[in-house]
């Protein structure tokens, strides 16, 4: 039962009503009205604007003062006040008049306030009685104004008079009635003092703490009230409570007027500015030393421990076996009900293992929602039906409460049964999944049902939402399941009983009965009926504060339980009313907070995100979920400020599409939400010395406010964080999904150098003393020194614990996870057990190992390792066995000379597979790192041998580094050899060969299958240099087996063809055309026929093939080659034409990378509609299209506007045949090779967070973007502008790809995951090349390179080496650095730093990086990524008008060509086309004083210069063209003949006669690059659009549209007998035919 207490206070009728002025305003007549205001106007008042559409008309605010620098209004920097300007007229006698600043509308810290939440207007009857107290003081009528400020001052509730939350209307009060004049204070004491002294003298004589701070606030500005709130600081002293010091203080009057209270509030005064805040920064150390003396609290009251929710707790350990454990289900609470079915037991389980393994495949988090709690001697758990406690130190079930969710076990009847029909087995898999889904957000999303509270003597806990009905219960779908408004129960159980002793607000009963209509309904006049508790409440003292939505109004609602009033109490409540029992809860007052913009019913986040206040001395910091934090003074009953902050739409508000799909299949709307790693999992606020850390749920920042003022002091991106674990020594402790850091409380700024890596969490993380714990997915909780990140131990769970949330009850750590509870051994327990063990001899192996496991989890490594290492020579105990192990392998990570010989003693041990090779992966690094390279390559022989050989697979992971073991053994063999020479170069050879060769021998015995398979296997390893190996993979490339697998095949081929020199080059040519010939692709087979002319053995391997020889008379290959259109003919006639109507513009999608042999030439489009992409031959045919969007495991595509519709630029990347196109939110892998009846998708991913849905989709947006180089790039982003995903390239068979912070490599033929890395910075530029993948972080300049193969890290590079990188792939960068005198040129290359340059130029020179003008002058003889492959080039220009082309690596000159001055200031754009480079050398295009010039595209680049064709051979200037203030796009120097500038111009402005101008005009030029002919060229009025050059191979016709108009130039015919641009075709000589 709940009641609300009566208030003390007069109505708005009791006011003195002494003249006009102390009438109330609504029933002042209309003269009366306009004369007041006419009064104010005549004295230079102005009206201010108050909350529009809230019933408050205007509002006046009035401080008559003693002196200016009294009332100087502190503002924090991230509150906009506007300035309300200069106030004219006459001024009241001893003071002046302050206008109150007007309602800004101006969105403050760059946040529209209209998002999330809006703080609460005051009611309108108080709005007016501050307006009129105002008035009735400027005219110095007191006796009317201190009854209306009394009256204000008596209310429960305040409220903010703006938005921002700068002013409280009883705070605005309190200092009207503090800065009044000498006549207004004799009033004053005579109207109100002389009441309030008999009451304030009673309560002092009784200490009678509340009744002397309900005085203290209603007499404010009294000497009664001044004594009452002296008495109450100094109280606040004697305790250790400045803060609430201070509030006191803050009542009692300065100057002349505090001489009366001297010298007690002078004295108070100095040890409060000596107390705070450096004695509020002392509490970490106080609470070591406090913990060191073991007098911090054992129990663990409330989520995070105390109230300040830092999760300060005693040290504890893991050290030994558990004390107890027990695991539980649903039916652990049902089996004394008899109408509980035995099938509802095992439906139960498999529901739960169900939803586990389904949250395990999509790698989404599986913490537990609830979180238990730990009071004296009882364990209070939350199990998904009800409440269970359990003694602490026994794990003796104390008691179950009887309370059960009555919906949800009528559902797992229902599951239970057998379906007697078709109609009822389709209701009952609806219900199958909608119990699934309703269970998943129970249990582990709605930290609302999960989180309680207890005082010691009651247990509060909140009733998970009811389980919605069957939409497909009567065989048509229930619509408006959620219409109804959200509420819920706030329950109240005895802690020692588990008994039921109330129910607090849920649903307000309708009055049934013929005369319903004539009654109220019951438990109206409760104010918690039909409300939601959005958390357990916060316990303090006696009273509960707890969070409460009602009708969109979240408040905070302070509650207590009437007990008998005891004698010794002097803090005792206040009079019971005489109809209240003892037991009975009353409502001590309601304090409106916000109200939310989004209602519950709408699918809110904060309905499941566990909402509780915080406190920290006597400051309420409550978490409202609706963008909004309000501090709350529970002493004065005032509001002190509010903390507003951008916040994620999608968290905040469900989709609506999706919200129907919820009420569709059943789904409570808050479970739409995006995945749970994508926001902040707990909101509760953090409270330490002066500052509160924010990690609202709603938001994608953390945020750091000031205590008291609520000023912003720093923000940083939440990144992949999800918990602030605590706080030691002022470091904030952050956990995110794969490591832990630490920030400083001061800025925010990453204290350690990098995040100590962690396994996914699995359940809450806890601070005991300085050591964090997480518990991990790999069912072990690893320990963390919480100041300096070190990993110091880890504890395997044995499989039957449950992993889950922990606590620290006192000195012992409790874990409960989803259907079981564990608790560990007490620190002091432990200490026992190891001085009993070490006592006696027979014992002392396993005290020591107990001992060294303590001092492990302590901090003390060494110690704790040599006691592990005495006890493991005298006792095999599995679990000290463990730890030494665990020991040894993260000290060769740490320290590898320290612990190297401890390992080499590892094999005594009985090593899991994983172990081994961790062992010896870091064996390997250890010694790489030494410089021992021989003994490093033995370590990485016996990694083959103990593992690669039969699992090369298997994947090795290390902290946040994850590979195939296969490919790791590539790359580091590779990185191993090249750091080799001479002598030692060739032994390592012919011990690798020695292996091989083994390995080969090996792998005849097996069956062909398994042979190939080995085969393989070695060849990615160990490569095919050895002899024997040439031998076995020659074998294994002509068998037929090899071609069974197309897509594999070909990957094989293509990769050998492309390495020159290769031994096996000329077969894999071979068979890779006979491969494209049995596909049906034999316009592709004959693109490689040049191949066979050049590749030594190439043409005998073809001709050896019976079916090869006879495509020699197919007219399809050279049908094919003659009807391909090289465009180098003469333009015979160009024409203008008017553009035909209808034009459609598909979007081009360039191709990226390397040089695709087969599919260069060929074309590839997105459709206007943006929902195909179009492929289009050579010869301009249409040949196949593919779906844009993303298809789901069954087949079903997602809207295909998410992923890839808003994008301006599409980008495809080529390996072999395959094809891999970046699509906004997925990219698809497409095999145009294995089925001859056109293309399939081989593979799709997200570019999401693992486990983002559909509807998390729809937050997620695509952007080109460009980095500081001015390399551009698609960018998938979230809402908030944070990187979600991007694909950043293909080498060789892998598609490199980052979603978040992780880093992927994956197969380009299946999508498997090759390696990735973990805990990336967001936005870094990467680059790949055939040996490394390099990580750029622009911001800081630090430089990561990556093996390609395996992701392992090869070297690292701190800080910036220039300030412009002109390039980068993979492992070489070529970059510009500007001094004071000149420029400096440098190549760097990080894995051969011998062959690194820096040059030396004039500032006056210009630099570019020269590429191939096409595609096809890609260079052929090596790899696109080779750092032999001849592009880009460097290209230098001075101001006399050299240019200079020099090879990247060698800086070997190249040509040299003289083309005119001055022409070295602007940009510089160099492209190779044939025999022929193409140079745009242009001045600087000022645009200050208004010259504008913007190209068609995104990459056009505005020039003002001239157009060179130059012989690149000997550097002659062949022709040259003007082009002026103009723009190119250099990716359209391509494969066509000619060259397109388009502009849009505007001039600077003119002015003619007094009248400016301005201009603006299109400029188009055509150039024939080839000859330097300008084939057209026009400026006229600007047009709309761009262009798009259309190709039209069968007239001979090239088709420049501009939209507005279009421009045709005809090529000459072909001469008979001439194929111009025909390339020889080698002649096929027959050999013998093939049997």
């Amino acid at each position: 039962m709940v009641r609300k207490m009566k208030r003390e206070q007069h109505e708005l009728t009791e006011w003195p009503h002494d003249g006009l002025w102390g009438r109330s305003r609504r029933t002042l007549p209309k003269w009366a009205r306009t004369w007041k205001s006419a009064v104010m106007l005549a004295v230079g008042l102005s009206w201010v604007s108050g909350f529009a559409g809230n019933g408050v008309d205007r509002i006046l605010f009035i401080q008559p003062v003693m002196a200016q620098q009294e009332v100087a209004q502190v503002v924090p920097p991230n509150r906009v006040v506007p300035n309300p300007g200069p106030v004219n007229g006459p001024l009241p006698v001893n003071g002046r008049v302050i206008l109150a600043p007007q309602f800004n509308p101006t969105p403050m810290n760059g946040i529209d306030p209209s998002q999330g939440s809006q703080t609460i207007p005051p009611r309108r009857e108080l709005a007016n009685a501050l307006e009129e107290a105002d008035i009735n003081l400027m005219t110095e009528d007191y006796v009317p104004a201190l009854g209306r400020l009394g009256y204000i001052l008596r209310q429960d509730e305040d409220y903010f008079l703006d938005r921002e939350g700068l002013r409280s209307m009883q705070e605005e009060a309190i200092q009207r009635l503090l800065l009044l004049p000498e006549a207004g204070r004799k009033q004053l004491e005579l109207q109100l003092g002389s009441a309030g002294r008999p009451l304030v003298n009673e309560a002092l004589r009784a200490g009678d703490v509340l009744s002397l701070m309900k005085l203290a606030r209603e007499y404010a500005g009294t000497a009664a009230g001044e004594d009452a709130a002296l008495w109450l600081s100094g109280r606040a002293i004697d305790l250790g409570r400045p803060w609430e010091a201070s509030r006191w203080l803050a009542l009692l009057p300065k100057g002349e007027r505090g001489k009366r209270l001297d010298p007690r509030l002078s004295r108070y005064r100095e040890v409060i500015s000596a107390m705070s805040p450096a004695g509020a920064e002392e509490l970490s150390k106080v609470a070591r030393l406090l913990s060191e003396a073991g007098t911090l609290s054992a129990d663990w009251p409330m989520v995070r421990g105390i109230a300040s929710r830092t999760g300060l707790s005693l040290p504890a350990t893991l050290a030994g076996a558990p004390a107890w454990t027990t695991s539980y289900q649903l039916s652990t609470s049902l089996r004394s009900q008899a109408s509980m079915m035995k099938s509802t037991e095992i439906q139960w389980q498999s529901l739960i293992d169900q939803i586990d393994n389904g949250l395990r495949e999509e790698q989404k988090l599986r913490i537990p929602a609830a979180q238990p709690l730990v009071s004296g001697n009882h364990l209070v758990v939350r199990l998904p039906d009800a409440l269970a406690a359990f003694d602490v130190s026994t794990g003796r079930l104390k008691w179950i409460s009887a309370d059960m969710d009555a919906g949800l076990l009528t559902a797992l009847r229902s599951l239970g049964e057998s379906p007697r029909s078709e109609d009822a087995a389709a209701v009952q898999l609806g219900l199958m999944g909608q119990v699934t889904k309703f269970l998943q957000q129970r249990i582990y999303r709605d930290a609302t049902w999960g989180s309680m509270s207890t005082d010691g003597r009651n247990v509060y806990s909140t009733v998970g939402l009811p389980i919605p009905p069957n939409p497909f219960a009567n065989g048509q779908i229930v619509r408006n399941l959620f219409s109804e408004p959200k509420t819920n129960l706030l329950r109240v159980h005895e802690l020692a009983t588990g008994r039921l002793i109330a129910e607090l607000g849920g649903r307000r009963r309708t009055p049934q009965g013929e005369d319903a209509q004539f009654r109220e309904p019951e438990g109206d006049q409760d104010p918690l009926a039909d409300g939601y508790f959005l958390g357990p409440p916060l316990p303090l003292g006696r009273l509960l504060y707890a969070l409460h939505e009602a009708a969109g109004e979240i408040r905070l609602v302070v509650l207590e339980q009437v007990r008998e009033v005891e004698a010794e109490a002097t803090d005792a409540a206040v009079a019971h009313d005489s109809g209240v029992s003892a037991g009975e809860f009353v409502i001590r007052w309601i304090q409106p907070l916000v109200s939310a913009e989004t209602d519950l019913s709408g699918g809110a986040i904060r309905s499941i995100a566990g909402l509780t206040p915080s406190a920290l001395q006597e400051l309420l910091i409550c978490p409202t979920g609706a963008g909004r934090v309000v501090a709350v003074d529970p002493l004065r009953r005032q509001l002190v400020w509010t903390y507003s902050f951008a916040v994620t739409t999608p968290s905040l508000q469900a989709d609506q599409r999706g919200l129907f799909v919820a009420q569709v299949m059943g789904q409570p709307p808050g479970g739409n939400a995006d995945e749970e790693s994508s926001r902040w999992l707990d909101s509760l606020p953090l409270v330490h010395g002066q500052r509160v850390i924010l990690t609202p749920r709603e938001s994608n920042e953390l945020h750091c406010v000031n205590l008291a003022s609520g000023q912003l002091l720093w923000k940083k991106p939440r990144e992949d964080g999800l918990y602030a674990a605590g706080v030691v020594r002022d470091h904030l402790v952050l956990v995110s999904r794969s490591g832990v850091q630490a920030v400083s409380l001061e800025n925010g700024e990453a204290l350690w150098g990098s995040a100590t890596v962690i396994s996914t969490p699995v359940g809450v993380p806890v601070l005991a003393g300085e050591v964090l714990y997480v518990p991990q997915d790999d069912q072990e909780i690893v320990a963390i020194d919480a100041v300096t990140g070190k990993h110091l131990a880890r504890a395997t769970v044995e499989p039957q614990s449950a992993m889950g949330n922990l606590v620290a009850a006192g000195d012992r750590l409790v874990m409960q996870g989803m259907d079981g509870v564990t608790v560990f051994q007490s620190l002091h327990r432990v200490e026992q057990q190891v001085k009993e063990l070490l006592a006696q001899e027979e014992t002392r192996p396993a005290g020591l190992g107990l001992r060294g496991a303590m001092l492990l989890f302590r901090g003390a490594t060494d110690a704790g390792f040599e006691d592990l290492q005495a006890a493991a020579a005298k006792s095999d105990d599995p679990r000290n066995r463990q730890l030494l192990i665990d020991v040894i392998l993260d000290g060769l990570q740490s320290d590898f000379e320290k612990y190297r010989a401890a390992g080499d003693r590892l094999d005594q041990y009985q090593l899991s597979a994983r172990q081994k090779g961790i062992y010896l992966h870091r064996l390997a690094n250890g010694y790489t790192a030494r410089q021992e390279h021989e003994a490093a390559l033995a370590a990485i022989l016996r990694l083959w041998q103990a593992q690669g050989r039969d699992e090369p697979e298997a994947m090795l992971v290390n902290g946040d580094w994850s590979c195939r073991l296969d490919h790791f053994l590539s790359d580091r063999l590779a990185m191993t050899f090249s750091r080799l020479r001479g002598d030692a170069r060739q032994q390592a050879l012919e011990q690798v060969n020695r292996q091989v060769a083994e390995d080969v021998k090996l792998a005849e015995n097996l069956p062909l299958e398994d042979r190939a398979e080995r085969l393989l296997a070695l060849a990615r390893v160990f490569g095919m240099t050895s002899p024997e190996m040439v031998e076995a993979m020659s074998e294994l490339i002509k068998s037929p087996i090899f071609l069974d697998d197309p897509v594999v095949s070909e990957q094989w081929l293509s990769s050998i063809v492309m390495t020159e020199g290769h031994p096996l080059r000329g077969l894999a040519v071979a068979r890779w055309m006979e491969l494209l010939t049995r596909q049906g692709k034999a316009d592709w087979a004959v693109k490689l026929f040049p191949l066979l002319g050049q590749i030594e053995g190439s043409r005998e391997e073809f001709s050896g093939a019976e079916s090869l020889v006879a495509l020699q008379a197919d007219g399809r290959f050279l049908r094919a080659e003659s009807k391909i259109p090289y465009w180098n003919g003469v333009i015979t006639d160009t024409r203008r034409k008017p553009a035909p109507p209808g034009l459609i513009r598909r979007m081009p999608i360039e191709q990226m990378g390397g040089r695709s042999l087969l599919t260069d030439d060929w074309n590839f489009e997105m459709d206007a509609s943006v929902l195909h992409i179009v492929a289009v031959d050579p010869l301009g045919n249409f040949r196949w299209q593919i779906p844009t969007s993303y298809l789901e495991r069954d087949g079903t595509a997602m809207n295909h506007l998410q992923f890839g519709g808003n994008m301006r630029w599409h980008q495809v990347f080529s390996s072999g045949s395959l094809l891999v196109f970046p699509l906004g939110g997925h990219f698809t892998v497409v095999d145009p090779l294995s089925d001859p009846a056109g293309p399939r998708i081989l593979w799709q991913r997200k570019l999401l967070p693992n486990g983002a849905n559909s509807m998390a989709s729809r937050a997620i947006t695509s952007q080109v973007m460009k980095y500081p180089n001015g390399r551009r790039f698609p960018l998938v982003v979230d809402q908030m502008g944070l990187s979600s995903g991007q694909v950043h390239g293909v080498s060789g068979d892998l598609v490199i790809y980052q979603i978040g912070t992780r880093l992927f490599a994956a197969s380009i033929t299946t999508g498997e995951i090759v390696w990735s890395r973990q805990n990336l910075p967001r936005m870094v530029e990467v680059t790949i090349d055939e040996k490394a993948v390099t990580l750029y972080e622009h911001p800081t300049g630090n430089t990561s390179v990556y093996g390609l193969r395996s992701g392992d890290l090869l070297t690292e590079v701190a800080g910036p080496i220039s300030t412009d990188r002109l390039w980068q792939r993979g492992s070489e960068v070529v970059s510009l650095v500007r001094t004071e005198a000149n420029l400096l040129l440098s190549y760097h290359n990080w894995l051969q730093p011998d062959l690194n340059w820096t040059e030396t130029l004039p500032m006056t020179t210009s630099v570019a990086m020269v590429e191939p003008a096409s595609r096809s002058d890609l260079d052929l003889r090596h790899g696109p990524d080779a750092p032999e492959n001849r592009y880009p080039q460097i290209a230098t220009l001075d101001a006399g008008g050299q240019l200079r082309v020099i090879e990247r690596v060698s800086k070997k000159q190249i040509i040299t060509s003289k083309i005119d001055e001055g022409l070295s200031s602007g940009p510089l754009i160099v492209r190779r086309k044939s025999d022929q480079y193409l140079v745009v050398a242009s001045q600087e295009v000022d645009p200050s004083d208004g010259l504008r010039v913007i190209g068609a595209e995104l990459a056009a680049i505005p020039v003002d210069g001239m157009f060179y064709g130059i012989d690149a051979h000997t550097g002659g200037v062949e022709w040259m063209v003007s082009v002026p203030q103009t723009a190119i796009d250099p990716q359209q120097l391509g494969e066509l003949p000619i060259s397109v500038f388009w502009a849009r111009v505007t001039q600077p402005p003119r002015t003619v006669d007094g009248r400016v101008f301005l201009k603006s005009e299109l400029r188009v030029s055509v150039v024939d690059h080839r000859t330097g002919q300008l084939v057209y060229g026009t400026v006229e009025p600007q047009t709309t659009g761009g262009y798009v050059i259309q190709q039209r191979p069968d007239d001979r016709r090239l088709v420049v549209h501009l939209f507005a108009w279009m421009l045709e130039m005809d090529f000459a015919p072909i001469e008979p007998g001439k194929k111009p641009g025909e390339r020889k075709l080698p002649e096929i000589i027959p050999a013998d035919a093939v049997p």
